[in-house]
């Protein structure tokens, strides 16, 4: 497991596998807040091995898993690519996101379908707030946060849930009223200091998390107030909370200013184009200032893993051949590696059995 994603020194279908990496030279970030310095140097093959710097970088991801492009634009089979229905939707002949397209984007489209395989990253979903709330609009959920019901900007804390940081400075995290939300007129907002290691918004409850099933699906509208940074950091964290970070943790996040995917620290991890290194395409990316739909699948029980991205599956995140813990606490915000600092906004977070998609 790298250092530098272990806080506080602390699916049956083929899926690409990626390839594994190797953090060396560094210890890990404290709870003084330091960061980690090495850059990643990328070998052959997609293995990936962290050199240098006061602290172990989390280093590139593998880069062997395969890359699936969705033709022409189609939704999963069993429903459209909003629905829940047909079970485990999106787990064959789903539209598949991948590398490609105009001008080293995503796909030619531009939307959520179309010829090209269609281009998440180039828009977002309700960009400039809904009036309702995505929350309301479904009942077939497990837990949802539309954060309306918030009459000032702080989160009350001991319920489901909490903050966390490690590093010198508190970390804004607060109700926002004056950014456009997905739904609604609130949203989270989390400012990230570049002074620190982690700043994260926690949600843990154990009456929903874990599923006895071992499985379950996760739905959160993403906002960034930058550019995809080049460098290696985390936007969502999911793990035990007995064990914060520790063990088969999911760390979804950025780098080479695209999506990337790692578990269990650097053991196992792809960027959201496999073969960046290759072809040098952009994958599946945030665009700034811009809401999107992220969606997860996991699986404990039969080791699973999945994401898709404004309704289009991320085939190079897509594995069962990676381990899975019992996930039960998901962090919101940021673990810095390599920086800038940021400001990331999250909404309409759903936690459900069958996929929920994106209203």
């Amino acid at each position: 497991m790298c250092a530098a994603c272990s806080p506080a020194a602390t699916a049956t279908r083929s899926g690409g596998s990626g390839g594994t990496s190797t953090a060396s030279g560094g210890a890990s970030a404290t709870s003084g807040g330091a960061s980690a310095g090495g850059s990643g140097v990328v070998a052959s093959g997609g293995n990936t091995v962290a050199a240098g710097g006061a602290t172990a970088s989390v280093g590139g991801m593998g880069m062997g898993g395969s890359r699936v492009v969705g033709s022409g634009g189609n939704s999963p089979s069993g429903g459209s690519a909003n629905s829940a229905s047909g079970g485990r939707v999106g787990a064959s002949g789903g539209t598949t996101l991948s590398a490609g397209g105009a001008q080293g984007g995503i796909g030619a489209g531009g939307g959520a379908s179309g010829a090209g395989g269609g281009t998440p990253s180039m828009g977002g979903v309700n960009a400039g707030g809904a009036a309702s709330s995505a929350c309301g609009a479904q009942t077939n959920l497990l837990f949802c946060e539309d954060f309306e019901k918030f009459s000032g900007t702080n989160i009350p804390t001991g319920g489901v849930w909490s903050t966390a940081y490690i590093g010198p400075d508190a970390p804004s995290i607060v109700v926002d009223s004056t950014t456009p939300a997905h739904s609604g007129t609130r949203s989270v907002v989390v400012h990230a200091p570049l002074s620190n290691f982690q700043s994260f918004l926690i949600y843990h409850d154990a009456a929903v998390l874990p599923r006895a099933q071992g499985d379950f699906y996760l739905r959160s509208y993403v906002r960034l107030g930058r550019d995809m940074a080049g460098g290696h950091n985390a936007y969502l964290i999911l793990d035990r909370n007995t064990a914060p970070g520790a063990g088969s943790a999911v760390r979804l996040g950025e780098q080479n200013a695209m999506l990337s995917l790692t578990v269990g620290g650097d053991s196992h991890g792809s960027l959201s184009n496999g073969k960046f290194y290759q072809d040098q395409l952009l994958g599946a990316r945030f665009i700034s200032k811009t809401w999107a739909c992220l969606e997860g699948y996991f699986n404990s029980t039969k080791p699973e893993i999945d994401f898709w991205l404004d309704g289009l599956e991320i085939g190079d995140f897509h594995h069962l051949d990676w381990p899975a813990d019992a996930y039960d606490s998901v962090r919101f915000g940021f673990e810095k590696y390599a920086g800038p600092e940021l400001d990331i906004w999250f909404d309409d977070i759903a936690i459900g059995a069958t996929r929920i998609g994106c209203q």
